[in-house]
Parts: C-alpha cells; sequence; structure tokens
C-alpha cells in the first residue's frame, strides 16, 4: 500500500474507477456498433462477428475490466468503513492536528445522614448544623468532566502531546438554583514530548508525590478518602519522567518536577493567619518506582512499589516552614484479587489534603482491596485515616479523620457503567467531640 492517508486513498480510488467506468461505457458502444445481432451485455462472453476486426487492447480490456471493477469496488466499500469510522473519532484541528474529545457525564444521588463539608462528596464530617438534622438525599452533575487531546508533530525522535480537561467543581453561583450552575475548574493542561524513554511535560496535571488514589467512579473530582489518607493536588509543573532500567523481570521508572505553589497568594494587604507557599519559590517532587514485567505486559497479574517526596516552604506571618512529605506506595494484582495502599508523613501538606486541610504535622494513609467477580462486575472495598500530630495554634482543630468505603461497579458496555458506593466518615476534634456521617452514592456514568 502507498504512505498515504485515508482520504487520499479513497479519492485516487475513485478516479481509478471512474476512468475504468469510462473505458469500459467507450467499449460497450463501440462494439454495439459492430456488433449488430449480439447483444452488448453479452459482448464480452460470446465471440464477436467481427473480433478480428477489434484491436487486440480492446478485447483484452473488455474481458478483464468486470474483474477490475469487482475488486476496486469492494477495495472502495472497505475504505469507504474506514472513513467512516475515521469521522467518529478525528476532529481536526485549524493546524490540521487530530483532535479527540473526550469526557464522562456522571450522574450521582446520594444521601448524608448528617453535615459534611461538601454534600455530593464528603471528605470530613461536621457538626450538626440544627438538632433535628436527619440528613438529606439530593442529585448532582458537578463531577462531570470534558476534555480533548491533540496528536501533535513528531519533534526528532520525540511524538508531541496535549491534554486539556475541566469539570464543574469549582463553585457555585449566587443564583437560588446555584445547586445546577457548578461553576468549570481547570484539571489538566499539558504538552508532552514522548520519546522511547524518556518524556517532558509541561502544564497542570496531577501532582508527582503521593499519586495514588482508591478506586472509585462516585469521586472523580475529589479521590476516595481524600482528607482521610489519600492525598490529592492538580498543579502547574515542568515534569520529567525517565525509565532508568528495562529487563525481563520488570521496569525502574522514575519521575521529577518543579512544581509550583499552590494557595491563597496573600497580597501585602491581604490579613491572612495560615500560610501560603511565596511565589517564586516552587516546590521539588520526585517518585520512583519498579514495575514487574507481568504488569507491562497485561497478563491480568503483577506489582508495582514506588516511594515519593515533596520539598517546599510556606511563609506563616512571623515566619517560613518548610512544607514537605515522604509517601510509599504499593499495587498488586493476581488473576481476579488486587491490592492497593499507600501511606505518608509530612508536614504542612495542607493544600494537598494532609493534616485534614490544615498547617501541621501528620501520618495517614490507606488501603484498599478489589475483586473482579466478572469482566462487567468489580468490588472495591477499604479504609483510610489522617491524624494530625501536631496543629499551629488556631489553625485546625481536627485530630483525626478516618473513612471507610466499599462500592460495587457494574459495566453495561465500555462506556456505560453503574456503581453503589457506601462511605462512612468519623471526623475527631482535639477537643475528643467525634462527628460521624453516613453517605452512599447510585451513579450513573457515561463515558465517551
Amino acid at each position: 500500500m502507498r504512505a498515504q492517508t485515508v482520504e487520499d486513498e479513497l479519492r485516487a480510488m475513485r478516479a481509478e474507477i471512474a476512468e475504468l467506468r469510462g473505458e469500459v461505457k467507450s467499449l460497450r458502444e463501440e462494439l454495439h456498433h459492430n456488433a449488430t445481432a449480439t447483444p452488448v451485455e453479452t459482448a464480452a462472453a460470446a465471440p464477436l462477428p467481427q473480433a478480428q476486426a477489434a484491436p487486440a487492447a480492446v478485447a483484452q480490456a473488455v474481458a478483464v475490466s468486470p474483474e477490475v471493477i469487482e475488486n476496486q469496488a469492494a477495495n472502495l466499500s472497505m475504505v469507504q468503513s474506514q472513513v467512516a469510522e475515521l469521522a467518529q473519532t478525528k476532529v481536526e484541528s485549524n493546524s490540521k492536528m487530530s483532535v479527540k474529545i473526550f469526557g464522562t457525564i456522571l450522574s450521582d444521588t446520594f444521601y448524608n445522614s448528617g453535615d459534611t463539608n461538601w454534600a455530593d462528596n464528603p471528605s470530613t464530617a461536621l457538626a450538626p448544623g440544627t438538632p433535628d438534622n436527619d440528613g438529606f438525599l439530593s442529585s448532582s452533575l458537578r463531577q462531570s468532566r470534558i476534555g480533548l487531546t491533540v496528536e501533535g508533530p513528531t519533534i526528532g525522535s520525540m511524538k508531541t502531546s496535549a491534554v486539556v480537561a475541566v469539570d464543574f467543581y469549582g463553585g457555585t453561583t449566587v443564583y437560588q438554583t446555584s445547586s445546577v450552575f457548578g461553576l468549570p475548574r481547570l484539571l489538566y493542561g499539558y504538552v508532552r514530548l514522548d520519546g522511547t524513554r524518556t518524556a517532558f511535560e509541561a502544564g497542570q496535571d496531577a501532582m508527582i508525590f503521593a499519586s495514588k488514589s482508591p478506586t472509585s467512579i462516585a469521586s472523580l473530582a475529589f479521590p476516595e478518602l481524600y482528607e482521610a489518607g489519600s492525598l490529592y493536588l492538580q498543579t502547574p509543573q515542568l515534569r520529567l519522567e525517565r525509565q532508568v532500567i528495562q529487563s525481563q523481570s520488570g521496569s525502574l521508572s522514575m519521575a521529577l518536577g518543579l512544581v509550583a505553589p499552590v494557595s491563597t497568594y496573600p497580597t501585602p494587604s491581604t490579613s491572612y493567619t495560615g500560610g501560603y507557599e511565596p511565589w517564586l519559590k516552587p516546590a521539588l517532587q520526585g517518585r520512583l518506582a519498579w514495575k514487574s514485567s507481568e504488569s507491562s505486559l497485561g497478563e491480568g497479574k503483577g506489582w508495582e512499589v514506588g516511594v515519593s517526596g515533596h520539598y517546599g516552604r510556606e511563609q506563616f506571618e512571623d515566619e517560613t516552614e518548610a512544607s514537605w512529605g515522604n509517601a510509599v506506595d504499593f499495587d498488586a494484582h493476581v488473576g481476579r484479587f488486587g491490592f492497593g495502599a499507600e501511606g505518608f508523613r509530612g508536614q504542612n501538606l495542607e493544600t494537598m489534603g494532609g493534616s485534614v486541610g490544615a498547617p501541621g504535622k501528620a501520618i495517614g494513609g490507606f488501603f484498599e482491596g478489589r475483586f473482579k467477580a466478572t469482566s462487567r462486575l468489580h468490588f472495591n472495598a477499604g479504609m483510610g485515616t489522617d491524624q494530625v500530630l501536631q496543629r499551629y495554634d488556631l489553625l485546625g482543630t481536627v485530630h483525626k479523620n478516618t473513612g471507610l468505603f466499599g462500592n460495587a461497579i457494574f459495566r453495561f458496555t465500555p462506556e456505560l457503567s453503574t456503581s453503589v458506593e457506601y462511605r462512612p466518615l468519623d471526623t475527631s476534634l482535639f477537643s475528643r467531640q467525634v462527628m460521624h456521617n453516613n453517605h452512599f452514592d447510585l451513579v450513573v456514568a457515561y463515558s465517551f
């Protein structure tokens, strides 16, 4: 096959078939004129009275043309099918680059037995707002998301690409119907250069440090057990990824990044009692991970273990404090069973959900078990906790936040899924008061 696009190939085939049809039409007219007693339709199959007068090339063309037309028609049908499929997956940009749109429409019907910080995806339980609070039932689509990917040109040996995606968890308006006016929030927006073993990335992406999360489709905006053992942050960064070792037993990969400071960015006239990360002082994050060869080959078994770290600086009213953390993560799967875990320890990790969202020293983590009952039905369950070891005065009153979760996810098709999920939360204060909330989700998600 010639090295050309599907569209070019289709145009060439159509031109070739049109030329062949013109030839056949001319031959039929000539044969009809010369063989008055013989139908034109049978001229190729029966001896012609004036066959000796007909040119040899004409006779050969008449005999071959039906077969050529049949083959070309089959090829044309195949190419037309390919073009129709391509039309469903390719959107062309002004720069003629291939663009793909993706997203998830997520409908979440939820119930809370008490007060929470967020209704549809709570991370902490709150003290009851009224003595007669019996919980509430509602529904939300704020965790739906949409984005696009762009496949760019090759620069040297590196393939370029770009991704941008948003959800609608950026807040609500002040209208009475604010619950259905979710504001867009940038999730991803980065450019990548991918080589054989090295990749560079610039833009906003999930952080490198403590990047694992429990399995759930009811918690897309913030991961399951966020502020209860699972750290999370989408942040601008410059990232280098490198596959250090590749062997028959597995691969060793490394990721390093300069992460933009993320906090309230107070101005000199702003009064803020908490900590913030000064401009011009990005944090440094890194991760080193070993993945077994079975995991890379997708054989339904294998394991991965990683260690990661974070270091930055936070400016408080009178002093600068270090923001640091280290984490260990592990993931394994054998047949229908899987297991994942991550643990961390650090200081001033509040921007990523550490120490239950307040400055201080903390230790925490989560673990989960997974069971693949069938190719469509999956069960997941786990537990997480975040315990504040030392807090700053007046900047946090929560001592410990613990959560459990369990869900059953059923996939009707690769695009359409539903899930039933349960998450109890216990939030303890330094005053020894404990708040409790039971959270239930019924989710329908359609991905495209």
